[in-house]
């Protein structure tokens, strides 16, 4: 409602106050538009994370198994590099 009291008003500015309200306005606008590229930005990152960890600790099961490396390789998509380093862990 207050919101709605305010627009109202915006009516009866001068022209600078107008100026004014419009430039607060898209600035409040813009500001919630980063906030938001933001915050799906931090969710896929850790959806991300989230895969590589899963992904990492398969693996680890599978080499407990004793499965062979090519195969871990090729269903994880870990590369060599990071399968040398579980079985260093």
């Amino acid at each position: 409602m207050s919101e709605c009291n305010e627009k109202v008003k915006s009516v009866f500015y001068t022209p600078s106050e107008r100026e004014i309200y419009i430039r607060e306005h898209i600035a409040e606008k813009d500001h919630y538009s980063i906030m938001q590229e933001k915050f799906e930005s931090g969710k896929m990152e850790g959806m991300e994370e989230g895969r590589e960890e899963t992904t990492i600790k398969i693996a680890k099961v599978m080499l407990e198994d004793g499965m062979d490396k090519v195969l871990i390789q090729k269903y994880t998509g870990l590369d060599w590099e990071q399968l040398e380093n579980l079985l260093e862990e």
